[in-house]
């Protein structure tokens, strides 16, 4: 079989916000058909993690890293690697179809919000993920008969890329069943980049090579050290205490608006789903959203922690990366004090992700100031017609301005007030 890469397999690179840009993949046909279906297309409106990326990246501007990706753009890298995969193994036509149709569509069957909304959903609805995207590859809902009527078309095996979709079946040197597959290898890595910057760190294609090829020493230890950045992203991101709020407060958003909610809306988008959820997304993107989600979730949360580690003793040249590349869960609780909003884990060591105390300080010594101007503005001129702008140090750096009425200020420490007439020139206080 001809290969599917435009370019040598050991040119890597590799784009997260269009994993598909640089044509990595020839045309084929069956491909494009599958990425304009309207499962494939819905992904553009579900947010990569879920709750957690309106709180880590409250308005994105896909500069730098203020970029919130979406499943869409995951499934477009995890076909890359699925593409990377078949012209490394030199796969016959068919075979290359099948592992790329499966990859493309791993995640048609999430749920708006992702793993935020998705047990509420199961609880009330008994729909869950893996099984609507089996019922979406094999054309039983309305949203996948494009997709099933493509794959039939072209011949495509569709029992067996529902099988590979949802993880029934392996096969392809486990990159679909094991613990070091396509899914997880650019999901974890996508994770990593949206935290912050690293020096050296791999690409999901330059893992997958290594993975495939276990030549070397310098194999294994990019393989080990993907493993690592796991156990990071579930410690520091998924299962950290924002990450547990975001998605507690979704589900106590969903709970108490249930009435309003169907089977239906599984398959809905983020956008609708807001619509049903009203003041959901303003409180994940609050620039004090630990102190405001205290107010929504019960004093301790209960959360799977999950730790992975590696197994030393099994060969990593042996390929048993189901005894080598293994996990741990733990049942935890996140308790949370309201009295000054600390959240930290119950039987492990405090994390504290946010504290009112200089805040409540500053905004004691700020409320002083306004009500002695309050005192000094009031009889000269009307409340309604002043708009009193509140600096601190760090927002004048970052050119943003808080605006305030006199009756309900916002104020913080080191304040510089502009007083605003209607129709006069500004004024510095």
């Amino acid at each position: 079989m001809e290969m599917h890469l435009s370019r040598p397999a050991g040119a890597l690179g590799y784009s997260y916000a269009d994993p598909l840009a640089d044509g990595v993949v020839r045309d084929d046909p069956f491909l494009k058909l599958l990425l304009t279906t309207r499962a494939v297309r819905r992904l553009k409106s579900i947010r990569f993690l879920g709750g957690i990326d309106y709180v880590l990246v409250p308005w994105p501007n896909a500069s730098g890293r203020n970029k919130r990706y979406t499943r869409h753009q995951h499934s477009l890298g995890v076909t890359r690697l699925a593409a990377l995969y078949s012209a490394e193994q030199q796969l016959s036509e068919h075979e290359f179809r099948v592992v790329c149709a499966a990859a493309l569509l791993h995640d048609v069957g999430h749920a708006p919000l992702s793993h935020s909304l998705e047990p509420i959903f199961y609880e009330y609805f008994g729909v869950e993920h893996h099984r609507t995207s089996e019922d979406i590859i094999c054309g039983r809902v309305p949203i996948g008969r494009d997709v099933y009527n493509y794959l039939r078309a072209y011949h495509v095996d569709v029992e067996h890329v529902a099988a590979l979709a949802t993880g029934r079946e392996s096969g392809f040197h486990d990159f679909f069943g094991g613990p070091i597959n396509f899914d997880t290898i650019e999901a974890i890595l996508r994770c990593r980049v949206m935290v912050g910057p690293v020096e050296h760190l791999p690409t999901p294609e330059e893992v997958t090579c290594a993975a495939l090829r276990r030549a070397s020493e310098m194999d294994r230890r990019l393989v080990d050290s993907f493993w690592a950045y796991k156990d990071q992203m579930y410690r520091y991101l998924i299962n950290s205490p924002a990450g547990v709020l975001s998605d507690a407060v979704c589900q106590a958003f969903m709970r108490s608006n249930i009435a309003r909610f169907s089977a239906v809306d599984y398959l809905s988008t983020e956008r609708e789903v807001f619509s049903k959820l009203p003041g959901l997304r303003r409180l994940l993107r609050s620039r004090i959203f630990t102190a405001e989600a205290a107010e929504y979730v019960p004093a301790e949360l209960p959360f799977m922690e999950r730790t992975f580690f590696v197994d030393p003793a099994t060969n990593f040249f042996a390929r048993d990366d189901t005894r080598r590349y293994r996990q741990r869960k733990e049942l935890r609780r996140l308790a949370i004090s309201r009295s000054d909003h600390t959240v930290h884990t119950v039987h492990s060591r405090p994390i504290r992700i946010f504290s009112m105390t200089a805040t409540e300080r500053a905004k004691e010594h700020s409320n002083k100031k306004l009500k002695a101007l309050r005192a000094v503005l009031e009889p000269v001129v009307p409340s309604a017609n002043i708009v009193l702008t509140c600096h601190t140090l760090a927002a004048k750096r970052r050119r943003s301005r808080i605006s305030t009425s006199l009756s309900s200020p916002t104020t913080y420490r080191g304040i510089q007030v502009t007083l605003r007439r209607r129709g006069l020139r500004k004024q510095r206080i």
